[in-house]
Parts: structure tokens; C-alpha cells; sequence
């Protein structure tokens, strides 16, 4: 517990003492990625979905073309490009870790506050996805590409990108929705065309969710995975509300090529509160590709003329993220039982183990 809280806090502290030193708060933005991707990717016998991935590893010789091919697989096709390698199997985290990472720099960059925008995610994002459900981290990675291409209204490159995350993890489909939206006029009744979507694609992704495979560990589907997803729910649903009713219109001046994205970002984040309160698995699914997007309304509120509160709206988002990490680290059962101790693979394999 003590070394995730330490990070966390040192991050905020750094960040402070650099307040009026843009340019060297951007440098430190890139030592603090990278040291994080070190802190996600070498980790060893982390995460809950560590041994359901392992026993994917050990089974991936049985697994038909056709099982690969039709169920993820993007994923499948870099779990046996690791193998095919001869590397380990913590190598996989290595490589899923570095999508990640990657696809947040590329969302990150584009921030006013990088370092702040980094800071957001690590204590719900990062920690749950690529340090524990890599599939979906690796997809989270690759949507933000496509959140990048909606902001430069780039449709098609927008469409590839959200394709490889529905081949990395199936419940990123429900993005292609997005495309609509990306460019044009008559905004209202694009929405309304992307809700006629959504409808028969949210309900596909709970049938899916809910079907067993042979080939793939669902331990994300569990009860202690979800018993947290109203809680992240609604961080995104305050932030939304937040945005709509006292940042739109400052951000539309401030940020216009950004504007339509956060809006519409923020009408999706309202309705995973009512889309979890149905299925809690959907719901958590759906909140943690938003959490970038959240994180980039958070991490620009300073930079906003905003004349009251202004210092109270920018220290608020590390205020509650700092308390929700505190509880959730002191009395959550499921963070004890994933994630400490930490442990790291960094300077070698334990030896009975170097074969995996």
C-alpha cells in the first residue's frame, strides 16, 4: 500500500513545486511516464488478472486459428509473437504496458498540464488496467489515438484506431459510434443517430461479457472486480456534471479544438451511472475508457478564466482522487489481495520460474 500512496503523493508535491515552471514540469511529465511504465510493466505476480493470464499463456498450444482469429485477436497474435520469441511470460505485461503508455503520451502531449493529466490516471487507470487487466489497458491505449484523431475530425483514422482496440478487447466496439460525431454540422441529429447505435451495441457487449469462453479468464467479470464500479462511476458522473454546467462554455473559448469532444465525452459519462445500476461489468468497462477523457477536462481547469473558486476548482480533482486512493488502498480486501505486496522482475527472474 504504502509504496502506490507514496507515488501518488510525491507526484502531486512535484507537481506543485513546479507550478510556475511549465517547461520544467513537462520534463519531469516524461521521467514520471517513463518510470511508471517501468513501475506497470515489470511488475511480478501483480494484479488480479495476473494468473488468469498465465493460465491463457499455458494454454495458448491448444488454442485453434479460428478461436484467435474471431475472439480478440490482436491480443492473441502478441501473446504468441512473445512466445514465438522464446521470452517469458511476464514479458506480455511488458509489451501490453508499452500500448499503453504510448497511447497516453499521445493524449497527454496535447494537455496544457501533461504531468497533471498523468497524475489523474494513476491511481484508478493505471493501477487497474495496465498493472492488472491488460487486455483492456492495451485497448485503452489504442483509443486514445482515436480520441486524438476525433480532436484533429481525422474520421477514417479515427476508425482504425478504435478497430485494433475491438481486436485487443471486444467492449472498445461501442466507440465506432463516435464516428458520427466527428465532424459536420446538424450536431443534434448525429447524436440522435448515435444513440440508435448504442442501444443494440450495449446490449451486445452484455451478452458477450456474460458468455464463457474455453480460451479466456473473465476474472474481470467477478464480483470484487465490480463491487468499485459505482464508486468509479461516479467520479466520472461528478466530473461531467462539473464540465456542463460551470466549464463549457470557458472551455469552448479557451479550448475550442477540444470542445466538442469534451462535451460530448461528458454526455457519455452521465450515462454510465444509469448503464452500471443496470450492469455493473458493462458500466466499469465503459467508465475506464473515459477516465483519459476525464482526465483531460480535470487537468485543465486551471488554465480556464475562471474568476471565483478558481484555486478551490483547481486543487478539488487531487483532493477527491488523493481521499478515494486513501480509502481505497486502507480498507479495500481486493486492493490488499492484487496488488500488495509489489513485487518487480526488473533485475532478473526468480529461478524457479524463468521458464514461464
Amino acid at each position: 500500500m504504502i509504496i502506490y500512496v507514496t507515488i501518488f503523493f510525491i507526484l502531486i508535491l512535484v507537481r506543485q513545486y513546479l507550478i510556475d515552471r511549465p517547461h520544467a514540469r513537462v520534463q519531469m511529465y516524461y521521467l514520471a511516464l517513463v518510470l511508471l511504465f517501468v513501475f506497470s510493466a515489470f511488475r511480478w505476480e501483480v494484479g488480479c488478472d495476473w494468473m488468469g493470464y498465465l493460465y491463457n499463456w499455458w494454454q495458448m498450444s491448444e488454442f485453434g486459428t479460428e478461436m484467435i482469429l474471431f475472439n480478440e485477436p490482436l491480443f492473441w497474435l502478441i501473446m504468441k509473437a512473445v512466445q514465438w520469441l522464446g521470452l517469458p511470460y511476464a514479458w506480455l505485461n511488458v509489451v501490453t504496458s508499452l500500448i499503453f503508455f504510448i497511447g497516453i503520451n499521445a493524449l497527454a502531449v496535447r494537455q496544457k498540464d501533461p504531468l497533471g493529466f498523468l497524475i489523474i490516471l494513476f491511481p484508478i487507470l493505471i493501477i487497474n488496467m495496465p498493472m492488472s487487466g491488460i487486455r483492456q489497458g492495451a485497448a485503452i491505449g489504442l483509443l486514445c489515438f482515436a480520441f486524438c484523431a476525433f480532436q484533429d475530425k481525422k474520421t477514417f483514422r479515427a476508425f482504425i484506431w478504435i478497430s485494433l482496440a475491438s481486436m485487443m478487447h471486444f467492449s472498445s466496439f461501442l466507440f465506432l459510434s463516435m464516428l458520427p460525431l466527428i465532424s459536420g454540422s446538424n450536431l443534434k441529429r448525429r447524436i440522435f443517430i448515435v444513440c440508435l447505435l448504442l442501444i443494440p451495441s450495449v446490449f451486445l457487449v452484455i451478452i458477450i461479457s456474460g458468455l464463457p469462453t474455453a480460451f479466456t479468464s473473465r476474472l474481470n467479470q467477478t464480483e470484487y472486480e465490480t463491487q468499485g464500479a459505482l464508486f468509479r462511476v461516479m467520479l466520472i458522473f461528478i466530473t461531467a456534471i462539473f464540465y456542463l454546467l460551470i466549464m463549457r462554455k470557458k472551455w469552448k473559448k479557451t479550448f475550442p479544438e477540444t470542445s466538442r469532444l469534451a462535451t460530448l465525452s461528458s454526455f457519455a459519462m452521465i450515462m454510465t451511472l444509469p448503464l452500471t445500476l443496470y450492469s455493473g461489468l458493462v458500466g466499469d468497462r465503459v467508465s475506464y475508457y473515459l477516465i483519459p477523457l476525464q482526465a483531460m477536462i480535470l487537468c485543465n481547469i486551471s488554465f480556464l478564466p475562471i474568476r471565483q473558486y478558481r484555486i478551490i476548482y483547481s486543487i478539488a480533482p487531487y483532493l477527491l482522487l488523493g481521499l478515494t486512493f486513501l480509502i481505497w488502498t486502507s480498507f479495500s480486501w481486493h486492493f490488499k489481495a492484487c496488488y500488495v505486496p509489489y513485487n518487480t522482475w526488473i533485475l532478473g527472474f526468480p529461478p524457479e520460474v524463468r521458464a514461464w
